[in-house]
Formats: C-alpha cells, sequence, structure tokens
C-alpha cells in the first residue's frame, strides 16, 4: 500500500509553493481519475490541491481549452481594420496570396485545411504582433495545433520556393574556396564570431514615376519611386552577390 502523505505547510518548499500559485492564476480546471471535470470552484482550496498532488491523486493541472465558435474565417468581414491586425488591407492580402503562388487549399501535414489567403493572413498575423495560439483561435475559428502547423509549414513553402532559388544562383564555385580568408579577415579586425564571411546589406535606386502601377515601386520609407536590391557584400570590394 503506498504511503499516504499529510499537508504539512512548514515544509513545503518555497518553489513548490510558487509553482502551484503561478498556476492557480489561470482559470484552471482538474482532472481527477474517478470525477468528471471540476472547477477550482467546487470547494478546491490551495492545501487539497497540493495535498492530492503529494499523494498522486492529481493527473493535471491544464488550463481550460478555450471556446473556437462555429463558422470560417472570413477575411472581408472582419470588425476591424486588416492594416492593424495584418499589417495589409484585404486587397493587398489577397494580391500577396496569387504572386506567392500560395496553394489553394493550402494543407498542412497533421490533416488541416486552410484557403490560400487564410493561411496568409495566419502567418502574417503571428510576424505582426506576438500573440498566443490560443489568444487567436477566436479570429482564426481554429485550435491552436491547426494554426501552429500552417504557420510553420507556410514558412517552409515560401522558403523553398521563393529563397532557395535565389540562393542557387549564389557563385558557390568562387566563393566557397575563399570563406576561410574572409572570415579570417574580418575576425581579425575585432569581429567576435570566427565564422562570419559577409555581410546583407540593401541599396533603393530611384525612379522616375510610371504612368500605370505607381504604388507597386512607391518606397514610403524614402517617399520615392525606385527598385531596392539586396547585396551580400564580401571581405573584397568586386566579390559581390545581388539579387532585386
Amino acid at each position: 500500500m503506498p504511503p499516504v502523505y499529510r499537508l504539512n505547510l512548514s515544509r513545503t518548499t518555497r518553489v513548490l509553493q510558487e509553482l502551484l500559485l503561478e498556476e492557480l492564476r489561470r482559470p484552471v480546471v482538474l482532472f481527477r481519475a474517478s470525477r468528471p471535470l471540476l472547477p477550482l470552484s467546487q470547494g478546491f482550496t490551495y492545501e487539497s490541491i497540493l495535498l492530492a498532488l503529494m499523494n498522486d491523486e492529481l493527473y493535471s493541472i491544464a488550463p481550460a481549452p478555450p471556446v473556437i465558435p462555429e463558422g470560417k474565417f472570413d477575411l472581408l468581414s472582419l470588425n476591424q481594420d486588416p492594416r492593424e491586425l495584418f499589417r495589409f488591407n484585404a486587397d493587398d492580402i489577397l494580391y500577396l496570396t496569387s504572386a506567392l503562388k500560395i496553394p489553394d487549399p493550402f494543407r498542412t501535414a497533421i490533416g488541416s485545411r486552410f484557403s490560400a489567403h487564410e493561411a496568409l493572413c495566419v502567418l502574417l498575423r503571428k510576424w505582426a504582433f506576438p500573440a498566443r495560439w490560443p489568444d487567436l483561435t477566436t479570429m482564426f475559428r481554429r485550435t491552436s495545433g491547426a494554426l501552429a502547423s500552417c504557420k510553420s509549414e507556410l514558412q517552409k513553402f515560401l522558403y523553398y520556393q521563393w529563397v532557395v532559388p535565389k540562393l542557387d544562383k549564389l557563385d558557390t564555385k568562387r566563393i566557397i574556396p575563399r570563406l576561410p580568408l574572409y572570415s579570417a579577415a574580418i575576425y581579425e579586425r575585432g569581429a567576435p564570431l570566427d565564422n562570419v564571411w559577409g555581410f546583407i546589406d540593401g541599396t533603393l535606386r530611384p525612379t522616375t514615376r510610371p504612368s500605370v502601377g505607381q504604388e507597386a515601386i512607391y518606397n514610403g520609407k524614402d517617399c520615392v519611386h525606385g527598385l531596392k536590391y539586396q547585396g551580400m557584400l564580401l571581405n573584397l570590394p568586386l566579390d559581390s552577390q545581388t539579387f532585386s
């Protein structure tokens, strides 16, 4: 017969008390072997929970699952301005969905199906402002697991769709043999790391204002029309790679 512990708060470690109090600050439900879900308001106190933990009677203390409303996410019927949520207006999101060639429907590894613009909205919302997945379940009407899977796999899709082809154009035959030389030169100049061999930089080349579609090349930061180029600058002046 396993021993039965009696609660003695004077001997309870401070760490255990702090951990339990941290859990009790949030809405929780109790999972017992012989009872259904019971809220804390039904007679459970700090002492009784701690005693149950010591006697191994309590299976877990977990946050109450969020209530997911019925229906589907609709970008055009949001109560809030899309720019505040995603940093893009609705028309721009629909245009990006087409330009980035996101498949519709977008399927995840766990079997969830998202429309193309819905998947992009999940990614943009997570990038726009730090938020917990349970806080976004009401907006997107999806579970936390489905949202997390969508964001992770859409990032992977965009990386292999658009970034990897650019990396394939890198002049590796000329650059790779010189990497030790580059990293050694940067380290000798006082860099804290000994494996840095290049720096990413960007430059804006102003142009005249086009008569058609001028919004596509307008730069709001510098208030001019122009094309932006991203370059990877290496240690030697003539060694660089530029992408537009």
